[in-house]
This record gives C-alpha cells, sequence and structure tokens, in this order.
C-alpha cells in the first residue's frame, strides 16, 4: 500500500503541489545556486572572497533569522510570508547576472553582496515553510513523504546540473557570461513558476500561544539540557567542520585541476543523483527504526568525504567521492529535518527553527573563513597538487572530532516499534559510535591525567635519579676504600 493511500484527498492534493514546488526550486537550484561560485571563479575571485561568497551570506541572513520568527509567529500568515519571500527572491537573479558585469573590479564584492539578499529571502521563508509543512503532512507518512518530494527534487536538480553545465560548456570557447546569463535567466523562470504552485498548497490554522514564546538568549541556555538542544550543538560544529573545506571544492576542480565545466558539473551532480536513490529508503528506516539511527550512521561516514579528495585527481574517483558523500548528507539531512518534527511540538518550531539556522549560519561563516584563511597561509602536503588538500584533510579531523565528541549525547525521542531486526550499517555503525566516543573521552581523560600528574610524576623521577646517582657514588667510595685498605 502506497503512503498517498493513508492521506486525506484535500491533504493529497496540497501535498502534490508541495512536490511540483520542490520540482521547479530543483530546476532553480541546478541552473542557478550550483553555479554562483564558478561565476564567481569567472569573476577572478580570490580564495578569501570565495570564502567570503560562501559565508557572508550566511552570517547576515542567519543573523535576521530570530526577527523573522517573531514575525512568524505575530502575523500568523505563513503562506503569505513564504510566497512574499519566493517571488522577490526569483527576481534576484536578474541583478545577479547583470550587476557584476558591469562592475569591473567591483564585481566580486557586489556578487557577495546580491547573494546575501538573494540568501536573506531564502531564510526569510524558511522558518514559515518548516512549521506550515510540518502541520500539513500527517505524521505517520512523514518520512516517507519528505523522501519522496526529496527524492524528486534531488532527481531534478541532477538532471537540471547537467543540462546547465552542458549549455555552460556550448559557450566556453565563446562568451562564458553569456552562458551564465542563460542560465539565470532560467532559475528566475523556475522561482517564478514555484510561486505559483506554492499557492495551491492550502495552510492549517497557526496555533501560537504567548507561553510559547522565548529568546535566542533562553533557547542558547537551554540548548544543554534538551535533547533537541543537543542535536542543535552536534550539528553545528559538524556543519562549522565541514564550512572549513566546502568553499574551496569548486575552486579545487576548476582552478588547480583545471577541469571544464563538463566534468565539473559531472562531478558535482554525482552527489545529488546518489541522494536521489538513497533518500526515500533513508526516510522508511527513519520512519520504522528511528531518525537519531539514521543520524548516527550518516555522521560515522561524513569526516571520511574530505579525506578521500587526497588519493586521486581523476574525475572518475571524484564522481565515486561525491556518491559517498551524497548517500552520506542525504540521509543526515533528512534524518536532522525529521528530527525537528519528532523532539519540537508545532507551536514552537519556528523559533526553534529560526533560531537553530542563527546558530547554524554563525556556525557556517566562522568555518568558512577560518578556512579560507587557512588556505593562504598553509603548507602543501608532499604528495598533494595543491594546498586545498591540506585544508581537506583538516576539516575532515574536525569533522571526526565533532562526531566523537558530541554524537552520543543525542537521544532519541520517538517510540519506536519494531527494532527487533536493524539493517546491517546500523549494526555496524551503532558500536562504531560507542568506539569513537570511548575513544576520544579516554583521550581527553588521559590528557587531563598527564596534566594533573606530569609534573609531580617528573618531579618524583628526578629524585629518584637523584637519590640512585648518590648511592652509586657512595658504594663506589666504599669499594675504593676497601681496595685502598
Amino acid at each position: 500500500m502506497s503512503f498517498w493511500d493513508k492521506v486525506e484527498p484535500d491533504v493529497k492534493r496540497s501535498l502534490r503541489a508541495s512536490e511540483r514546488d520542490g520540482f521547479f526550486w530543483a530546476v532553480m537550484a541546478g541552473f542557478g545556486e550550483n553555479f554562483v561560485q564558478p561565476f564567481a571563479i569567472f569573476l577572478r575571485a580570490t580564495n578569501l572572497q570565495i570564502a567570503a561568497l560562501a559565508s557572508v551570506p550566511q552570517l547576515v541572513s542567519a543573523l535576521l533569522l530570530p526577527h523573522i520568527g517573531g514575525l512568524t509567529d505575530r502575523l500568523r500568515m505563513r503562506k503569505r510570508i513564504v510566497l512574499t519571500a519566493v517571488v522577490l527572491q526569483a527576481w534576484m537573479w536578474l541583478p545577479i547576472l547583470v550587476l557584476p558585469a558591469l562592475m569591473g573590479a567591483r564585481a566580486v564584492p557586489l556578487l557577495v553582496l546580491l547573494y546575501t539578499i538573494y540568501l536573506i529571502l531564502a531564510r526569510f521563508s524558511a522558518p514559515a515553510w518548516i512549521s506550515w509543512m510540518g502541520d500539513l503532512v500527517p505524521e505517520s507518512v512523514r518520512g516517507e513523504y519528505f523522501g519522496h518530494r526529496n527524492l524528486i527534487i534531488q532527481l531534478t536538480t541532477v538532471c537540471s546540473t547537467l543540462v546547465a553545465g552542458s549549455l555552460l560548456g556550448l559557450f566556453e570557447e565563446r562568451s562564458e557570461l553569456l552562458g551564465f546569463g542563460l542560465l539565470f535567466v532560467v532559475a528566475f523562470l523556475a522561482r517564478m513558476a514555484s510561486a505559483g504552485f506554492l499557492r495551491q498548497v492550502q495552510e492549517p490554522a497557526y496555533v501560537h500561544q504567548q507561553q510559547d514564546d522565548f529568546t535566542l538568549r533562553q533557547f542558547v541556555g537551554r540548548l544543554p539540557s534538551t535533547t533537541y538542544g543537543r542535536f542543535v550543538i552536534f550539528n553545528c560544529l559538524l556543519r562549522l567542520a565541514t564550512a572549513f573545506s566546502a568553499p574551496f571544492f569548486a575552486l579545487y576542480m576548476l582552478h588547480d585541476l583545471g577541469l571544464g565545466y563538463g566534468s565539473y558539473t559531472l562531478v558535482i551532480a554525482s552527489s545529488t543523483f546518489a541522494k536521489v536513490f538513497t533518500m526515500q529508503q533513508w526516510g522508511r528506516i527513519g520512519d520504522r527504526f528511528g531518525n537519531r539511527r539514521v543520524l548516527g550512521v550518516t555522521a560515522l561516514l561524513i569526516p571520511v568525504v574530505p579525506m578521500l579528495w587526497l588519493l586521486s585527481t581523476k574525475v572518475w574517483w571524484l564522481v565515486l567521492i561525491e556518491l559517498f558523500a551524497g548517500l552520506a548528507w542525504g540521509g543526515y539531512d533528512l534524518a536532522g529535518a525529521n528530527f525537528l518534527f519528532d523532539a519540537v511540538r508545532p507551536a514552537k518550531r519556528v523559533r526553534v527553527f529560526a533560531f537553530h539556522e542563527t546558530l547554524h549560519g554563525i556556525c557556517l561563516f566562522l568555518g568558512a573563513m577560518a578556512g579560507g584563511l587557512v588556505s593562504t597561509r598553509v603548507p602543501q602536503l608532499s604528495f598533494a597538487v595543491s594546498p586545498l588538500q591540506t585544508i581537506f584533510l583538516l576539516s575532515g579531523l574536525l569533522r571526526l572530532l565533532a562526531v566523537g565528541m558530541l554524537l552520543h549525547t543525542v537521544k532519541e525521542v520517538r517510540v519506536i516499534a519494531g527494532q527487533q531486526r536493524l539493517p546491517l550499517p546500523l549494526v555496524i555503525a551503532e558500536p562504531m559510535e560507542d568506539i569513537l566516543y570511548g575513544a576520544f573521552h579516554g583521550m581527553r581523560h588521559g590528557a587531563k591525567l598527564v596534566t594533573e600528574r606530569g609534573v609531580h610524576g617528573m618531579r618524583r623521577g628526578f629524585y629518584s635519579v637523584d637519590r640512585i646517582y648518590h648511592q652509586a657514588a657512595e658504594d663506589m667510595r666504599r669499594s675504593f676504600r676497601g681496595k685502598k685498605a
């Protein structure tokens, strides 16, 4: 029986419209968002400017999110907020295309500014959309529906990215600017189409009470003591470690490896391609065994991803890496989104999501800017072809540190039935998680013992050596006297 059979007809119509909205959003992402960094590289952006493009929009939009969440609570018109932001976001693609091309040396800073406004509008709609869809989608099919919807989105993103990369490749030898222009016009039209389908999605009544209000400071203060709060801490630190290297993969491929747009597109589309074939299965596993288990499995895979970039520069190897990355991040992102629905009451979801994204955006900024600064000073590994590969290695180690120290603190909140037969990856991952937790905490405990006892032990050692030395000298004197007598 399909999960659609469990959904009422009027809700089903809305969910179908939401799928179509997701389809056109994916077209926009494939033609637009996936080629913003290549556009910056075409405009001759430096390493630090690439890091700023990846981080400054995240920071500014994140700092505005707490106010956006409060606006949703006051207006109680989630649909209108989302539609307004989506239409304005669509129109941003036109100045992103035109203005940097006219500004010469100031093109990249202007691109950062325009993309910041674009991302602010995207973030403006996100809390209201999360709350809206959380109320609309029945809990019994939530994992399968979002897995199905994400399947459509990821498949469309793959196809759109491949088509966009092919089109851009045709203009590579003639006019790359014209090629980027064509891509961004398609992104504009696709986002306008998605707004049309959003209008067809019904909005359940929004129930909000004054006692559900809380401030960002209160939210941060409660993080260590709540289930979702501990997930927020873990997720933000994992994202910070990821952002340390994330802005530089496009630069590494296009500049250091000299890949054409066709090969670059094939690599970045591979990650999305993997999500297409795993997202729905991750949703089913989350519904049956709990989203916490999916988080545990995928979080163990994520630190491996950047380290694999050190092993080869062949395009086929980069494609395999991105397929693996899509498997890991697809499950992690889906389980993380569903974990919000499991752990947070509907009335608090807008603010919780907004505050989580605020902390998330700050961590993305810190991680990307730290990576940008380090990338200008880091030594190149002896076997590497680029200093950026050192950044990839450091990012993997930082991710591993976050997983080892904090994943163990995140607990399941749902009551899950039928857990007696776990899939093999879950059976393997749970002991691995315990091993990592034990290893990192053992190292921390050992370091504490060394700190507390090290000086004392060295002092005792020197005293012992001193005693042995004096005893040996005394024995030698006695021996000498005996021989002399």
